[in-house]
């Protein structure tokens, strides 16, 4: 609603603007010299914001003549400020992504993590499926989009080897749900269904997404940065990057080695089916969890809101 007059108004009116994901979260134009507050969404593995969107200026003259353009017409696009980094491995990465000096980051919890604190989170989602399959394990399937197949990627179709019936099957024997959650720039269902040990799920199945995160027993991803964040729970995760080459060429560039991440790697769904099936996924260690979460959670929100009124 930040278009509507009433929107307008207030954010006119503000003095903080607290961004999750880029500027375009609201209509800054209409925020000329508010206290910007980075939060972002993530601890990246992908390359994200200047440093991604300097391949695509390579691309072409006219894309880097595009973006001098609009610095110089629309500043208020461009808009910077404190950003939150609470591990010293990303550092670097993020001070390269955002342009930003050693002291605009602040080494601050991120607020969403305040959410990750292993108690069960009450979701009816999750109740509904322990009364429906007798608590069964809970396995999450969360991968980020890709910049080449947005509203286009359907792992169940891409990746090898999936067969609906044989891994229903496998489900039902080891009493496990397996959930697809995709991400949201992929407006496409995974036709998997919605009822089974076998569902796709989105916003409207739970009222907080890192509340119901807490009853995950393992998660699956690829390339998201819920990798880290899940590390905090510390329980098992599976990372199914069956596309990794295509991804990288076509996609994003990674910051790091990606052989990095120590998480149970498959490629293929025969191997997620042995995989969960024979139980060969493991929690992450000590080192792991310290190397990219170091810092407590602890009250990281009021945390960041003393640090905010002290400027």
């Amino acid at each position: 609603m930040c278009t509507t007059k009433e929107g307008k108004k207030l954010q006119r009116l503000s003095g903080v603007f607290f961004s999750t994901a880029n500027t375009f979260d609201s209509d800054v134009m209409q925020m000329n010299g508010i206290q910007f507050i980075n939060l972002w969404h993530g601890m990246p593995i992908k390359k994200v914001g200047d440093d991604a969107m300097a391949r695509l200026r390579n691309k072409g003259l006219w894309k880097r003549l595009k973006t001098n353009l609009r610095k110089h017409l629309m500043p208020w696009e461009f808009v910077s400020g404190p950003t939150l980094c609470s591990s010293p491995f990303f550092r670097p990465f993020y001070l390269s992504a955002f342009a930003l000096p050693e002291e605009g980051l602040w080494p601050i919890v991120e607020p969403r993590l305040s959410r990750l604190d292993g108690r069960s989170s009450g979701e009816r989602l999750i109740q509904q499926l322990d009364t429906q399959f007798n608590k069964p394990l809970k396995v999450l399937y969360m991968p980020t989009f890709r910049d080449d197949k947005i509203g286009k990627f359907n792992p169940f179709k891409m990746a090898e080897g999936f067969d609906k019936e044989h891994f229903e099957q496998m489900l039902e024997d080891n009493n496990i749900v397996f959930m697809y959650k995709g991400h949201f720039l992929d407006d496409v269902k995974a036709d998997i269904g919605n009822n089974g040990r076998l569902r796709t799920i989105g916003d409207d199945d739970y009222d907080d997404l890192y509340r119901f995160l807490n009853d995950i027993d393992i998660l699956v991803s690829d390339y998201s940065s819920i990798y880290f964040d899940f590390l905090l729970l510390k329980r098992p995760i599976i990372l199914f990057p069956f596309d990794e080459a295509e991804y990288v060429s076509k996609a994003r560039e990674f910051y790091y080695d990606y052989s990095l991440l120590e998480a149970k790697r498959v490629y293929s769904w025969n191997e997620m089916e042995q995989c969960l099936c024979q139980r060969t996924y493991y929690p992450p260690t000590k080192q792991e969890i310290q190397r990219f979460r170091p810092l407590p959670i602890g009250n990281c929100c009021e945390e960041l809101v003393q640090k905010i009124l002290s400027l």
